[in-house]
């Protein structure tokens, strides 16, 4: 499997990373989220072992192992595509471990803090793709977040979460109901809808 390189500028840091048509390229959303953890480190927090859920290319487990430094980071994506390339954009990192896994059910025990950037764009169903089909359709938006809502109390105590104002889930409200304080520290509106990063935890 071949793939294309290319400079990322996010969160202070310039990246030169591997991409590939089948797994979506780091935008707004992967910046916004990138910067909320900048923000967690200037207020003090530090992570030991970090999961990176739905990880895509891998950049935010390369940006969080810049920020905080954590002995161990778990990177996980139902995407072969994606799997591959994050193997390729953290191979030099010594401390990664890359997994192919639907959700977090391939984890044992709990980690210091999870990160999600999970599809919040329509779901369609181009399953004759092969592209469109793992872009779209590995993990429909609300299914993802209602995964994450419903197991993170399973497997930590933090988590930091982008997600929709246009989804149908209030992401804020189902952690309020397993216990989490919440608290939106980066957003940005894009036309009719606003994008969210909610830190939570307890």
């Amino acid at each position: 499997m071949k793939c294309s390189r290319k400079r990322i500028e996010v969160a202070g840091y310039s990246l030169d990373i591997c991409i590939h048509e089948c797994v979506y390229e780091p935008a707004e959303d992967t910046m916004l989220i990138a910067n909320a953890l900048n923000i967690l480190s200037r207020i003090g927090n530090r992570f030991g072992t970090i999961v990176d859920l739905g990880s895509g290319t891998g950049i935010l487990s390369l940006i969080a192992l810049k920020i905080f430094n954590p002995h161990k980071i778990i990177s996980i994506d139902i995407n072969p595509y994606a799997v591959y390339i994050t193997k390729k954009n953290l191979e030099d990192t010594g401390n990664a471990l890359v997994l192919r896994c639907n959700g977090l059910k391939c984890i044992r025990g709990k980690v210091d803090l999870v990160i999600s950037n999970p599809p919040y764009l329509p779901t369609y169903d181009k399953s004759h793709d092969e592209c469109s089909r793992w872009l779209y359709a590995s993990w429909g938006p609300d299914t993802l977040l209602h995964v994450l809502c419903m197991d993170i109390q399973k497997f930590s105590n933090r988590a930091i979460i982008l997600y929709s104002t246009l989804s149908s889930i209030d992401m804020e409200e189902c952690l309020r109901r397993r216990g989490y304080k919440t608290s939106i520290i980066a957003s940005e509106r894009f036309f009719m809808e606003e994008l969210r990063v909610v830190y939570a935890w307890r």
